[in-house]
């Protein structure tokens, strides 16, 4: 059998004749058709059949960082980009840059603007004529225009004139004569008056004579400029001086009206974009009330002529399905072969697909062959031809077509439209036999500006025509831009369980010039349907959509027309009315552009494939269209249907209509409602033409008042009416309007619900839905009934089964199959309450348990009851229920789902309604259902029991063990099982609640096992450790806690410390709370204990520390732990070192340093926070800062005049304000001459200061990571001046960024400054991690900069230095080169150097160095000697101590070496390791905390060594550490200038003499001399207690002793 393909939309064209548009039929949602419908899907826009494909070379590298704006190719083809960009592929180029037309960036243009640059223009002359919104040019001040040389330095021959804005509202063109025209929104230029337009000469001053003929009020744009040098000039004007014009004017060259060019636009259309072509006319886009750029309404393309008439052969015009407000050009640009190309927002140009990018030939027509399928993820702001026919775009876009192109892109000339290949798109497809269609989708190769057909037909395999597929042959064409056709195949669905079976389907001919490709034959496999249940929902098809569905009209095709008051669908502007593809995807060929002002009612289709919508609109998309409006098959208003256009209209408007259907013979018949007098109105019946001509004849048959509801056409030409007008609320018409007499309705089946529903069966009859009157006599009936061909009731329906077992209350809505079963929406009673769902009637009216709506229809969001409103029956099965809902079944799908018939869903099982479940643990009862699917009329049992998991049955919850026993007629039952809570801190424990045994034909489904998981709700905390220690000379105990469970920031808990064998005197406090810190997810808190000090000798005591919790904390096991404290007093001497720790060290003029930090005694004296020691070590009394700071100190510096400067945390010093800033004089008092006012604060953090460095003048530099010093801003650097107020002279180039942490953190989101160096000439070095403007842009992750005294950064020798993560030191040379030590993970000891212009030094390299295991390292300080050595300090990260808190490297210890002057290792220098056991406890935390210690990174930089050289080369250590080279030094230690450590205990044995012991001062721990007499047995000798004076003792042992020792007393 040879038949054609069916016509969509009822279109009536042959396979041979004419053109045949095949598009998807209904698919399955289940199944192989799934993927064959995903490939119909991507076959819309196939990659194969590009016309027009992505230069991948263009750009090389990663592309420009921000939008392109403009982009012009040169005469010799290199390519000028401007936008908002600042880097191209790793090339600082800020707003504006050069490519070769290799994509490479031109490393010789160098051009540097404040701002984007929004058009640049190549002159002839190889300059360059730029404009933006940038204030300056390279440095110079150039606001809003400017002309480039041709190696991009600024022209400064040419100087614009003042008056210009640097807003980017200035608009440019450059004449052939070298003047320049501009527009903008000036009023004066240069001083002379110019309003909105000038001329400039070739010097860039104002032309004196041109005058502009525009008033102060009006707004122009620059269109284009004629060869002449006559401008086009578009905004929003009327009259000019001697001449009437609107919107678009030709100015001769001395500024008047040309009045020989009058523009023929459309009133209030204006010139958005313009093209001058080489004959001298103009292309414009235009569009009414635009605002330049952007317009009310899509814009279209006209033609000008020389005079401004339209040239009626050119039309243009734009779609933008959706968006019409927001649509505009973009850019048009002209081809050397004269084709043209417009970008935009558009979607389709000239009705036919194209996504924002177009090429039209020189009359208009679309050019096929250019074609990017770009779609409406990309944005091209610009394009530009090229000199080989390519095209560069830029704009806002991530890239096209698989490859990554961020805001440029090159198009290749287009190829492969010559000839045309037609081939089937894939070799084998698959479908389910119940799917009724199978779709093969055909593509073409090329051919895309032809019209071109193909033939195909059909051949057996194991499947045979006529019982598994319909045999279809026939023709198919491709219109012109079409790339892809599809052939439909019915298929039939035979019930029989036979396997899988194929069919081929060939392509036998390509006609019109196409030709076949190798791919000629596709293989169809058919499958099996499977038997199951009716009734669930299809979530598959999925539909979103913002409002409620009133009307639903299936097409034969499988494609939905759907109807309501929904304005958005699938993401997709689509108003009131759409179509769909069968699996709910949006037809985007089929959309409007403006809402409706009222409800769609009712659609139906006619005979040519036209669809009629009715409803209470009045307009149209902006047309007059009162009630009822007809659309062509591709969405179109017929503009030719306008039956009440001309009807009449009252207070409330004009004609509204109820229902519309199509007779047989063409006729529309309408239910309406028109406007009387005032605020009157009459319902009518009325019948229409096709062309939509009033039936007077009709009219007069029919009552002249006639309510009707729904209307629904007969085969035979009658049609029926549910309503009042003729007796009886039910009646059938002829087609003439007269009243079919042979069907006569019983008079007990009236109704006052007239909003019922009619189905039409095959054989005649009628099921109707309405609600029972008691006006009628009958009030017992149920809402359901049918009648026979003739009006009698159908005595085999009887619905009352229904009412009884389904509590059937209303039928809203109904769909009667061919089999005579009736699918029902509407109220159904529970007993107490309603329900509204679907059921399913039997032919004779009794329940259909075979069909399971599950829980039903749910709420509706924006309503206080569900609907459903609208059923239809989808031609491959299943329904579409639509109306006023949330959800269906369990689908959360608003107002649209699709039902599945018994085909599509599972069989006759058992399963829970649930998968998981997951809950906090609390005393809850949880109701799990159980549905059943399949047959419900029979009795069935399944059984429901507890399983444990990691959860225990009678602990975490109770058991469960039952059989449930369904009866006839129930889908569904509950459970429920109690979940117990504990006060116990665990992990997540699951167990699993389970089916089994099914009973009565039934299996079990999926899911049948439920995983019900408890989520801890118990939080806990203990100690870390049983037993924690502490000296008493550090001023603090270190406790460490552990939290558990489910943790949140309103846990606390109490540490109560109770002594043991200690006193509550030894500590500062009795209890402390510790609390989990907010947005922490750390799962430790350290505490300080505050310990008292005393100069006293006492025994080691113990205090035992409880902890206690708020109600919803538990505690843990370890709930008591033991604080041991030493204590490091002598009898008769005081403590020795820092009780605390020092930040920062600074020599003292006299010899000696000053030392601060977070300390409160130095050698067992009390000194809070500040001291001076004299040059031997020892404490200098004569300077008592009193009690000094109230917080830390973290920087020390000292001036010319012995003033010492301090900065830190603190907000006073010794009772004096001062906020983190402070003079002090010679003898330790506040000097009140130096006042910092509000001092310094950080509005991004903690603000801290680390760098102090004062000037001859009495100033002072400060750094570190702040936002400003006493209210002034400046970021991480300021100047202040001898008084302390800052110096306003100086601007800190340093720019925001990431928050930094106290104490800041050396990963790269640090910003901050941590060291300064001052070179001769006066310039600063700074070192860091920062950002900083560089000129008029900012650039990141810097570690090392130079600036003026005033703050200007030396752009040359501006340093990265990407191999440091951060500069924490600068060191300056005799010869004045910069020494930088930084952070680095791979090299321990990370230095370089730099020259005195910021280049690296090679000749400088560590050489040499001994290998250290670390994970990273810190190089903190650098000091450099008179000879040249280099003095370091580098704090050393290993990994692997397993403290928590830590997510990478742990700081342990700290190396002080040398290094030579060219960087090689000093050999001569032992190398001393300080040790940070401070550090190494479970910490990490900050001296500074009282109670609570956050937890912060992993690479702190906490207090570790700090360095000091005197005078005389010894070497001062200052810091955190407790040991050197393993002997005992607390936080301060002496060494030599060879790295020896002082205070060793040195004996010298000399022969013939008696011993010599040198004891020095430094020496802070008891000693014992031992003697041997063999270098194995070592006995004690000689034991001092006190060893704190320099000593010199000659000792005569007496024999056996030959050899001694020195030890550290234990």
């Amino acid at each position: 059998m040879k038949v054609s393909a069916k016509p969509i939309f009822g279109r009536d064209e042959t396979a041979a004749g004419s053109r045949l548009q095949i598009e998807p039929t209904p698919l399955p949602s289940r199944g192989g058709a799934v993927l064959v419908l995903a490939l119909l899907l991507a076959l819309i826009s196939p990659v194969s059949a590009q016309w027009v494909t992505v230069d991948p070379t263009f750009p090389t590298g990663s592309g420009p960082n921000a939008f392109v704006r403009t982009v012009a190719v040169q005469p010799d083809g290199q390519i000028l980009v401007g936008g908002t960009f600042t880097n191209i592929s790793g090339s600082l180029r800020p707003y504006i840059a050069r490519l070769g037309t290799n994509g490479v960036v031109d490393a010789g243009f160098l051009t540097q603007l404040s701002a984007e640059a929004t058009r640049v223009q190549p002159l002839l002359d190889g300059r360059i004529l730029i404009s933006g919104s940038f204030s300056n040019v390279n440095g110079v001040a150039c606001p809003g225009l400017a002309r480039l040389q041709a190696d991009g330095t600024l022209d400064s021959s040419f100087v614009p004139p003042s008056g210009l804005s640097a807003s980017g509202s200035v608009a440019v063109l450059a004449a052939s004569n070298g003047q320049v025209w501009v527009t903008g929104t000036f009023t004066s230029l240069g001083g002379l008056p110019r309003n909105r337009v000038a001329r400039l000469l070739p010097d860039g001053t104002v032309d004196p004579s041109f005058q502009s003929p525009f008033a102060a009020t009006n707004t122009v744009a620059l269109v284009a400029l004629q060869a002449d040098g006559k401008p086009l000039i578009s905004g929003s004007f009327t009259n000019l001086p001697g001449a009437s014009v609107t919107n678009l004017v030709r100015l001769n060259l001395d500024g008047s009206v040309d009045a020989s060019f009058v523009a023929r636009l459309a009133p209030g259309e204006r010139v958005i974009r313009g093209l001058l072509m080489p004959d001298g006319r103009l292309v414009a886009a235009v569009a009414p009330y635009a605002d330049f750029g952007m317009a009310s309404a899509i814009p279209h393309l006209v033609r000008l002529g020389l005079d401004g008439s339209l040239d009626p052969t050119f039309n243009v015009t734009f779609e933008a399905p959706g968006f019409p407000w927001s649509s505009t050009v973009y850019a048009l640009a002209l081809q050397p072969d004269g084709r043209i190309l417009v970008s935009g927002t558009f979607l389709r140009v000239n009705g036919v697909s194209r996504g924002k990018l177009a090429r039209l030939a020189p009359d208009g027509t679309l050019d096929f062959c250019f074609d990017v399928a770009m779609g409406g993820e990309w944005t091209p702001l610009a394009v530009a031809p090229g000199l080989d026919g390519s095209v560069v775009v830029g704009g806002s876009f991530s890239g096209l077509q698989g490859q990554s192109h961020p805001y440029l892109l090159r198009l290749l000339p287009p190829a492969g439209c010559a000839q045309g290949v037609i081939e089937m798109a894939v070799p084998a497809v698959q479908f389910r036999e119940d799917a009724l269609r199978a779709i093969i989708p055909v593509v073409r190769h090329g051919g895309a500006d032809l019209e071109q057909s193909f033939a195909f037909t059909t051949r057996d395999g194991s499947a045979h025509a006529g019982a598994d597929y319909e045999a279809t042959s026939g023709t198919v064409r491709f219109a012109r831009g079409d790339r892809s056709q599809l052939i439909s195949i019915p298929i039939y669905s035979d019930g029989v369980a036979e396997g899988p079976e194929t069919f081929e389907v060939q392509l036998t001919q390509a006609n019109d010039g196409s030709a076949l490709g190798a791919l000629t034959n596709v293989v169809v496999t058919l499958t099996d349907a499977p038997a199951g249940t009716a009734g669930a929902p299809d979530t598959n098809f999925v539909v979103q959509l913002d409002g409620a569905v009133q009307a639903i009209l299936p097409l034969s095709d499988g494609r939905i027309v759907v109807a309501g008051t929904f304005t958005n669908v699938n993401g997709q502007f689509s108003p009131n009315l759409v179509r769909l593809r069968a699996d709910g995807t949006l037809e985007l060929g089929f959309l409007h552009s403006r809402p409706l002002d009222g409800d769609v009612r009712s659609v139906a289709m006619d005979s040519a494939g036209r669809l009629l919508m009715a409803g209470y609109f009045q307009h149209v998309d902006g047309l007059w269209r009162p009630g009822l409006a007809r659309f062509g098959s591709d969405g179109t208003l017929d503009n030719t249907f306008a039956p009440f256009d001309a009807a009449p209209t009252n207070a409330y408007g004009g004609v509204t209509l109820e229902a519309v259907t199509v007779l047989a013979d063409g006729g529309i018949v309408c239910s309406a409602t028109v406007p009387g007098a005032g605020y009157d109105s009459y319902d009518v019946l009325l019948k229409l033409s096709a062309a939509g001509v009033v039936d007077s004849a009709f009219t007069n048959r029919v009552p002249p008042e006639v309510e009707a509801r729904p209307l629904l056409a007969a085969p035979d030409g009658d049609f029926f009416l549910f309503g009042l007008g003729f007796g009886s609320t039910l009646s059938r018409l002829h087609s003439d309007g007269t009243l079919n007499l042979d069907f006569v309705p019983p008079a007990d089946r009236q109704s006052t619900y007239y909003n019922g529903d009619l189905n039409l069966l095959p054989d005649g009859r009628v099921t109707v839905a309405g609600l029972a009157s008691a006006y009628y006599g009958l009030i017992s009936a149920g809402p359901l009934w049918r009648l026979n061909p003739d009006g009698s009731l159908d005595a085999g329906f009887n619905v009352s089964n229904s009412v009884a077992s389904f509590g059937l209350q209303s039928a809203d809505a109904i769909s009667t199959a061919p089999d005579g079963r009736v699918l029902v929406a509407g109220a159904f009673s529970t007993g107490s309450s309603s329900v509204w769902t679907l059921r399913r009637l039997n032919a004779d009216g009794s329940p259909d348990w075979s069909f399971d709506p599950g829980t039903g229809v749910t709420v509706a969001p924006t309503s206080g009851y569900p609907s459903v409103n609208a059923l239809a029956a989808l031609p491959g099965g299943g329904w579409l229920a639509g109306g006023e809902f949330g959800s269906y079944n369990g689908f959360n799908q608003r107002y649209l789902v699709k039902v599945l018939p018994e085909s599509l869903v599972q069989p006759h099982t058992f399963a829970f309604a649930v998968t998981n479940v997951s809950l906090l643990e609390t005393n809850t009862v949880l109701t799990f259902e159980i549905r059943r699917r399949g047959d419900a009329s029979v009795p069935a049992s399944v059984t429901v029991f507890t399983q444990d998991g990691t959860a225990t049955a009678g602990t975490d919850y109770l058991p469960l063990n039952t059989n449930l026993t369904f009866a006839a007629g129930e889908w569904s039952k509950t459970v429920s099982v109690a979940v117990l809570d504990d006060a116990v801190v665990e992990a997540t424990e699951q167990f699993s609640l389970r089916l089994t045994n099914a009973t009565g034909g039934f299996s079990l489904g999926q899911p049948s096992t439920v995983t019900i998981s408890i989520q801890n709700n118990d939080a806990g905390i203990e100690f870390i450790q049983d037993q924690f220690s502490a000296v008493e000379e550090d001023a603090f105990a270190l406790v460490v806690v552990r939290w558990s469970g489910a943790l949140s920031n309103n846990l606390q808990a109490q540490v109560r410390i109770v002594p043991i064998t200690g006193s509550s005197n030894d500590l500062g406090v009795s209890s402390l709370w510790v609390r989990y810190g907010t947005g922490t997810s750390y799962s430790t808190n350290a505490l300080c204990i505050p310990v008292n000090d005393d100069a006293q000798h006492e025994s080691t005591r113990q205090f035992r520390l409880e902890l206690s919790g708020s109600s919803n904390l538990s505690i843990g096991p370890r709930s008591n732990a033991l604080l041991v404290l030493n204590d490091g007093d002598f009898t008769t001497t005081p403590a020795r070192g820092v009780a605390g720790v020092v930040e920062a060290i600074a020599n003292a003029p006299a010899g000696g340093v000053y030392l601060v930090g977070d300390f409160s005694s130095v050698h067992g004296v009390p000194r809070s926070r500040v001291a001076r020691l004299l040059p031997d070590g020892e404490l200098d009394t004569s300077f008592t800062p009193r009690e000094g700071p109230d917080a830390d100190v973290t920087a020390v510096a000292v001036q010319a005049d012995g003033k010492v400067l301090i900065a830190g945390a603190f907000a006073s010093v010794a009772g004096t304000p001062r906020a983190g800033l402070a003079r002090l004089n010679a003898d330790g008092s506040v000097d009140p001459s130096f006042d910092p006012g509000l001092g310094v604060r950080n509005t991004n953090g903690t603000a801290f200061v680390r760098v102090l460095l004062p000037q001859g003048d009495g100033s002072v530099w400060v750094g570190g990571a702040f936002t400003h010093i006493n209210n002034r801003y400046g970021r991480h650097l300021a100047k202040l001046l001898t008084n302390g107020l800052a110096d306003t002279t100086f601007t800190s180039p340093f720019r925001a960024a990431t928050l930094v942490p106290w104490p800041p953190s050396p990963t790269r989101d640090t910003s901050a400054l941590y060291s300064l160096v001052k070179q001769p000439e006066g310039q600063l070095v700074a070192g860091g991690a920062f950002n900083i403007s560089v000129g008029n842009f900012i650039s990141t992750q810097v570690s090392v900069a130079r600036l003026s005294q005033t703050g200007v950064v030396d752009s040359s020798s501006t340093n990265t230095m990407r191999t440091i993560d951060v500069a924490y030191s600068l060191a300056m040379t005799a010869e004045g080169k910069i020494l930088v030590g930084g952070a680095y993970t791979t090299n321990w000891l990370a230095v370089w150097r730099l020259g005195t212009n910021g280049t690296t030094d090679t000749t400088f390299r560590i050489r040499n160095a001994p290998s250290v295991s670390a994970y990273s390292s810190e190089v903190r300080q650098l000091l450099v000697q008179p000879d040249g050595r280099i003095l370091f300090s580098a704090a050393i990260y290993v990994l692997g101590s397993g403290k928590p808190g830590w997510a990478a490297g742990n700081l342990d210890h700290v190396i002080v070496g040398r290094v030579l002057a060219d960087g090689s290792w000093d050999s001569s220098f032992a190398p001393l390791t300080c040790a940070l056991p401070l550090l190494q406890e479970t910490g990490p935390f900050w001296f500074n905390s009282p109670t609570f210690i956050r937890s912060l990174g992993p690479e702190l930089i906490v207090p570790s060594v700090a360095l000091a050289r005197q005078a005389d080369g010894v070497l001062v250590l200052a810091g955190a550490f407790d040991s050197i080279n393993g002997e005992p030094r607390r936080r301060l230690a002496r060494v030599d200038p060879n790295g020896s450590l002082r205070g060793r205990l040195l004996l010298e044995l000399n022969a013939g003499t008696p011993l010599r012991l040198s004891l020095p001062a430094e020496v802070e721990f008891p000693y014992v001399l031992e003697t041997s007499p063999d270098l194995t047995h070592w006995s004690g000798w000689l034991k001092d207690d006190y060893p704190w004076w320099p000593v010199e003792l000659w000792l005569t042992p007496s024999d056996p002793a030959r050899f001694f020792r020195a030890r550290p007393a234990p």
